[in-house]
Parts: structure tokens; C-alpha cells; sequence
């Protein structure tokens, strides 16, 4: 690893960082975090992204499977996933920072047909993993965030540079989860399609036929391909956006627990309750009303 480009890398991300949740005003397919204080646990609805890691660690699950990068890795999610972001321990002399890059299935298109990159065959979905970030995917992304200074860089070499980014990220040795993505007939891509549909209707009774017959699949195949790509099955996957949902409402409007309860799709509160506690350790009553005072 090219330490002069990391150390580089590291005062760009300083420079540019916030707290990661929003994209980069100026490119908005960049996100750059900076962790400076004690993050708790976070649970959010991750698009496909590759994050990263150039200063400290991060650990991510997503059900029982964890996932940890340090700096000079990367992790990559080709799907909307429910993931959960543990503890990171920043502080304002070493904090811990991270870089994304929103994934365009676009691109990976036409890198791919351009490149006449036939070598792979579309016959698993695992959606997701950790790997080395070369230096050449470094050196892409640290021009890139150099194009922040400069408007008329930006203009002319970012969408450049956003392309040779995913190309970089092609030949990584995760490159096969992108490919798989990019091919319409494989069983990740497949998978994607279900994906959406539950992330756009999580508040609606899942019929597993009915969804096994939008992907193209059979049930038993959809079962077994969306839990390689997403480490859960997917009435599981769906109880995880339901309580996500569910916890941005209560801890960001007023309305009471039945009422959102409902809104997400269950049909009763107290079971409601009983799934949101075991998620999140407290009550739903509680958790509202803890998040809301520290606010």
C-alpha cells in the first residue's frame, strides 16, 4: 500500500468530511465521514455502496453475519441492505474516517460490454464483502476528491473519474459481486428486483410466491440466493426495514406507538413492540422518548 497517497487521502477526508449520512453536496454520488466522537450503534438502509476504510475500522452487520474493515479495506453491499453500524471509537486527534461511492449499475454495464468481460458465470449472489483496496483505486478516488476544490475540474473529470473508479473496483478482488449485479440474467440481479420491491412495499403482507415469481425464480431458489445476498430471508430482511421505518417516525415525529405500529405494516402493537425491543434493546415508548430528549 502507497502510504504517501493514504496520508493524503486522510487530510482530504478531514477536509471534506461530515458526519456521513448526506453525499457531498458538490458530487453526489461521493459520501465522506468523518467520526470524531464516540458513535453508538446506528441502523440504516445502506444503497449499494463501496466504502473505504483510510483511517481506523468499522464493524457492519446485518443479522448474525459481521463484517470488520480496517484502513486500507473496503467493504461493498450490491444491494439495499438493513445494515447495522456498531460502535466506532473516533476522537478529535484520530478520528475515524471513511469514504463511499455510490454504485451505478449503469456504469458497470458499459464497463463490462466495452471490456468484452465474458469470463464470469452468473451463478452466485453473494452480494457483499470485505476486500483490499488497490492502489490504483486509491489514486482514482484521491483525484477525485481534488476535483472538490476546483469547479471546472469537477465539471470535466469527475464523471471520468466516477467511471474509472468503478472499473477499479471491477478488477478488485470483489469485482465478481459488481459483475454479478451488472448481469441482467444472474441470480444476484434477480435478487435485486426482489429487493426493491420489499424496500418500496415494506408495510405490505409478503407472499413469497408472488415474489419468487417476480424475480424469475422458483421459491426454493429465491429463498437460497437472497440469503447469500443479504445474510437473511426475506421476511426477515422486510422486519428489518419495517423496524428501521418504524424508529424514524417515532424518533422524529409525534405520533404515537399503535399509529406507527400500523403505518409499517403490523397488525398488532404489542407484537410490534415485543420485535422493536428485541432490535434495538428498549421499548419503542422508550427509545422515543430517550432519542428525542438527547436530541
Amino acid at each position: 500500500m502507497n502510504h504517501n497517497m493514504l496520508e493524503e487521502l486522510i487530510d482530504l477526508a478531514l477536509e471534506y468530511g461530515n458526519d456521513g449520512r448526506e453525499p457531498c453536496s458538490k458530487l453526489p454520488f461521493l459520501y465522506i465521514a468523518c467520526y470524531d466522537s464516540f458513535i453508538p450503534t446506528l441502523h440504516h438502509l445502506a444503497e449499494p455502496t463501496a466504502s473505504i476504510m483510510v483511517q481506523g475500522s468499522k464493524t457492519l452487520s446485518l443479522d448474525e453475519a459481521r463484517f470488520t474493515y480496517h484502513s486500507g479495506e473496503m467493504f461493498i453491499n450490491s444491494v439495499d441492505l438493513p445494515i447495522t453500524l456498531h460502535h466506532i471509537n473516533g476522537s478529535i486527534s484520530h478520528p475515524s474516517l471513511a469514504i463511499g461511492i455510490k454504485l451505478n449499475l449503469s456504469i458497470l454495464r458499459s464497463l463490462l460490454q466495452e471490456s468484452k468481460d465474458d469470463m464470469l458465470q452468473p451463478n452466485i449472489s453473494v452480494g457483499l464483502g470485505v476486500g483490499k483496496a488497490s492502489d490504483e483505486l486509491l489514486d482514482a478516488v484521491r483525484r477525485l476528491i481534488r476535483t472538490l476544490k476546483t469547479p471546472s475540474d469537477r465539471a470535466i473529470l469527475a464523471p471520468a473519474l466516477e467511471r474509472e473508479i468503478h472499473w477499479r473496483l471491477l478488477q478488485s478482488d470483489l469485482g465478481g459481486i459488481l459483475k454479478r449485479l451488472a448481469m441482467t440474467k444472474s441470480p444476484l440481479k434477480k435478487i435485486s428486483t426482489a429487493i426493491h420491491w420489499i424496500r418500496d412495499n415494506f408495510n405490505q403482507t409478503i407472499k413469497v410466491e408472488q415474489l419468487a415469481k417476480l424475480a424469475g425464480m422458483s421459491t426454493t431458489s429465491l429463498h437460497r440466493h437472497f440469503r447469500l445476498a443479504t445474510s437473511m430471508s426475506p421476511i426477515q430482511f422486510q422486519k428489518k426495514i419495517r423496524l428501521q421505518e418504524a424508529r424514524m417516525r417515532l424518533t422524529s415525529t409525534e405520533s404515537d406507538i399503535a399509529s406507527v405500529a400500523f403505518a409499517v405494516g403490523y397488525e398488532s402493537p404489542s407484537q410490534f413492540s415485543r420485535e422493536y425491543k428485541r432490535m434495538y434493546g428498549v421499548p419503542p415508548i422508550e427509545d422515543a422518548y430517550s432519542t428525542k430528549f438527547t436530541q
